[in-house]
């Protein structure tokens, strides 16, 4: 049931503009990249869970579908025909189609072993075609994006792959967006398992039948081998009766395989007769396989003890898997009873986790569900889930927090079952679960699901509140607060700041009501972020200011650290960035003492964009390697973007224009596959600097682009970009004049993104513009301030730019000449210019 899916390879990038629509989420509006946004958990597992009901291998290069539990038997001529299918690849999608319990993952997982390309996408407890796509980014090892359909189809490419979707049956709309995705993907193959085809026009399908029977022709049928694999009759009577168990069972697998599991006790013969009178007793029903299926579990189920029996049917519960400790407090399992429903394989274990196969776990969901138990368990589950929320809040910014990353994906299924039940039972439960997951949803693929669930469960509240009862008590209060505080944690994930503002505010009033210290820091320092990206700085500085003291004095390691990082992004907002390097520092402190690695990353990143602001480029240059560096190790594809994009940007102040856009290209990809258009816009930005200087006009195509996005996510950059722009872009456009720089922009509105991206790939630019200059010993802080002086800037006008003092200018200036061998700006101007150094 819990999946771990591997990292796929990244197809080269092919994204058409529109994946960057704004989807279900109101307001994208974040418009460069936001050290300030200490909010947000950067992605840290590149493994991702889809709530499956089979194991999946730990993540490892080439492994992305279940692990087999034992080897397959008696279906050698189905698999030799489904390889031949896959093999011609004018069958695009292939539907293995059968009762339950007749081995269609089974065989679906056997082809994959043998395809490198294959990977395993389950879709139990999948409720819409758009959860659907969403599980299949998760399952390719990329973030879901705002449109998932195009994320899968960025990932996807032209490249070879073998998506094998398990558990189609109650998701027979997918067939529409699936045959939109063979149309975008030429290469793609699918593989579906269902008990009924799509009946879509492409659709092959294939079959699967149960085992062949014993027969005289074939006494020794694969059923019977099936049936025996754990044991081995001793007398010819036996073996007769093993044959008619065969016969009676169908010939399904999983009956034959948990039959098997009975013969540890009871002979063939023994059996035989149990699973007769289970038949007699068996409710009448249209289908054999079903009415079979039923007779063996219930004979099963009829083998354990009353304590054993009730545990099985309390594991119903569950959607998907459960760890030890869950079964123990929600199904009130001794460890004595999980260890005989193991050796009766009604359930299987996974690592640290336990699950049932799907139609084991259908038939005790339903019989827990028609007993007098099915309430109270379900409310003991969703207790169970909050708890582990709680817990999984505070540890995911610790050392162990890679570790709850994993959980929590493993766990969503159950979380959404909690929260289903919570909206007829328990609305605080609801309120509270939610909000306190909120921050992992955002940043780690499911932003759409939490915006829905926060929606569901706050419109909730508000009905509630409307009936007439006794006022809120302060655990609905701080209930209610932690959903408004996630829900304003999401619009500023997603960059709707106004609405963000409206959520936070009504948190602040609640957190300040009940007097909760931690939820009132919370929310201080997200209205900093919230003010801060609409324009009102001193209010952001303003909240900052007086939540630091308070975080100081409450002992609030994390908070603090936040704090002190946007207090440090408003100092870069102001120029001074020997003061955002100060409050950066004692970020990045305080994340290395908490352990917190995934905030190391972002605090070294953070520090890095300050000291290149300063002028320090080696520095920066090595902070954004080391920050690069954690961020792989993590697997945290989004700031690997980040630091990707301020490597270019260092790259840039040093006039290494063609290394610059490889890094730039790639924090673009990157920002695409994932949908994120802040950094998108981040990262088109930097490309259009960098090719200012030695291709102006696609510098202008490539503004052009974002000026679309600036539109569309409706805000203008802020005064680092502007500062930037006016630096890089002012040159290029007074060098290709006005009209010329407003027909290259017009064509950067127009130009598909693809086109545009590919164009700009193939043009000829060249580090260090002149080979002359590497002898030079010119630093990097010389070679921007030589470029400068070729533009014709003034002393005044290049300390302004450069934020340094106009005596530092004349030193930088006196340093220039001496190793240009000249005596006069001019001779330094003209040098500059000869080595297209403007």
């Amino acid at each position: 049931m819990g999946s771990r899916t591997s990292g796929h390879p990244r197809p080269a990038i092919s994204h058409q503009w529109r994946s960057l629509r704004l989807g279900s989420v109101r307001g994208r509006r974040r418009v460069r990249r936001d050290p300030g946004s200490t909010l947000l958990v950067h992605t840290s597992a590149t493994a991702y869970t889809s709530g499956m009901n089979l194991p999946v291998q730990q993540m490892q290069p080439g492994i992305r579908w279940p692990a087999p539990s034992r080897p397959l038997l008696g279906r050698a001529r189905e698999v030799a025909e489904l390889h031949t299918l896959v093999a011609q690849r004018g069958v695009r999608l292939l539907t293995l189609t059968g009762p339950g319990g007749v081995g269609k993952t089974r065989l679906a997982v056997e082809l994959c072993t043998a395809l490198p390309d294959a990977v395993f996408v389950s879709l139990v407890g999948t409720s819409s075609p758009q959860r659907a796509l969403e599980e299949i980014c998760r399952a390719l090892g990329r973030e879901v994006g705002d449109d998932p359909f195009d994320s899968v189809c960025v990932m996807v490419g032209e490249s070879a792959c073998l998506l094998v979707l398990d558990n189609v049956e109650q998701l027979l709309s997918l067939g529409p967006p699936l045959m939109a995705l063979l149309e975008r993907c030429p290469r793609l193959q699918l593989v579906l398992t269902s008990r009924h085809p799509l009946r879509v026009a492409p659709e092959q399908e294939y079959p699967v039948a149960p085992l062949a029977l014993p027969s005289a022709a074939d006494p020794d049928a694969p059923s019977l081998h099936l049936l025996l694999a754990s044991s081995a009759p001793t007398t010819p009577d036996e073996l007769d009766a093993a044959r008619e168990l065969c016969r009676r069972l169908d010939g399904l697998p999983l009956a034959l395989e948990l039959a098997s599991a009975r013969l540890r006790l009871l002979s063939p013969r023994q059996l035989l007769a149990r699973l007769n009178l289970a038949l007699l007793e068996c409710r009448p029903s249209p289908e054999t396989h079903h009415h079979s299926l039923h007779a063996v579990l219930d004979s099963s189920a009829a083998l354990l003890s009353e304590e054993e029996r009730r545990v099985f049917l309390r594991l119903g519960v569950f959607a998907g898997s459960c760890t030890v400790e869950a079964a123990e407090d929600v199904a009130q399992a001794p460890l004595g009873s999980l260890e005989a429903l193991l050796e009766h394989s009604l359930l299987q274990r996974d690592g640290e986790r336990l699950w049932m196969l799907n139609t084991v776990h259908e038939y005790a969901h339903a019989h827990l569900r028609a007993g007098p138990e099915w309430e109270e368990t379900q409310a003991r589950q969703a207790r169970w889930m909050l708890a582990r929320s709680r817990e999984a809040e505070l540890a995911l910014r610790g050392p162990e927090g890679h570790h709850w990353v994993q959980r929590l994906h493993d766990e969503q299924p159950n979380v959404r079952l909690a929260l289903g039940w919570s909206l007829g039972h328990d609305l605080a439960l609801g309120l509270e679960l939610a909000g306190t997951l909120a921050l992992f949803w955002a940043s780690h693929g499911y932003l759409h699901e939490a915006v829905d669930w926060l929606d569901q469960v706050l419109d909730a509240q508000a009905f509630e509140a409307q009936l007439p009862g006794p006022p809120p008590t302060t655990a609905q209060q701080t209930a209610l607060a932690k959903a408004l505080g996630g829900r304003g944690g999401c619009a500023i994930y997603s960059g709707d700041f106004a609405a963000a503002e409206g959520f936070l505010r009504r948190a602040l009033t609640l957190w300040q009501g009940v007097r909760h210290v931690r939820g009132e820091l919370s929310v201080l320092n997200n209205l900093g972020i919230v003010c801060r990206r609409l324009g009102r700085p001193q209010e952001a500085e303003a909240y900052l200011r007086g939540a630091l003291p308070l975080a100081q004095q409450s002992v609030e390691p994390l908070l603090e650290a936040a704090i002190h990082n946007g207090l440090g992004t408003l100092a870069l907002g102001r120029l001074e960035p020997a003061v955002a390097a100060e409050h950066f520092s004692a970020h990045l402190t305080l994340r290395r003492q908490l352990g917190d690695r995934e905030g190391e990353a972002a605090a070294l990143g953070n520090l890095a964009h300050a000291l290149l602001e300063a002028g320090d480029y080696d520095r920066a240059e090595r902070l954004h390697h080391d920050a690069l560096r954690v961020a792989r190790e993590l697997g945290d594809v989004r700031t690997e973007g980040i630091e990707r994009y301020g490597l270019g940007f260092v790259a840039i102040r040093r006039g290494q224009w063609d290394s610059a856009r490889t890094q730039l290209l790639a924090s673009l990809q990157l920002s695409l596959e994932h949908g994120h258009a802040p950094n998108t816009a981040t990262a088109l930005f930097g490309l259009s600097c960098c090719l200012a200087v030695q291709q102006p006009r696609a510098a202008a195509w490539v503004y052009g682009a974002l000026e679309r996005l600036h539109r569309q996510l409706g805000l203008e950059p802020d005064a680092v970009e502007r500062q930037d722009a006016g630096r890089h872009l002012a040159p290029a456009e007074r060098r290709l004049g006005p009209e010329v720089w407003r027909e290259a922009l017009a064509r950067g509105h127009a130009l598909p993104l693809e086109t545009l991206l590919a164009d700009v790939a193939a043009l000829p630019l060249t580090d260090a513009p002149d080979p002359a200059l590497s002898g030079l010993g010119l630093t990097g802080r010389e070679l921007e301030l030589l470029r400068l002086l070729a533009q014709g800037y003034t002393d005044k006008k290049l300390a302004a730019l450069l934020r340094i003092t106009p005596r530092t200018v004349s030193t930088h200036l006196s340093h220039i000449y001496a190793k240009l061998g000249v005596r006069t700006r001019t001779q330094a101007a003209r040098f500059a210019l000869d080595h297209q150094l403007d």
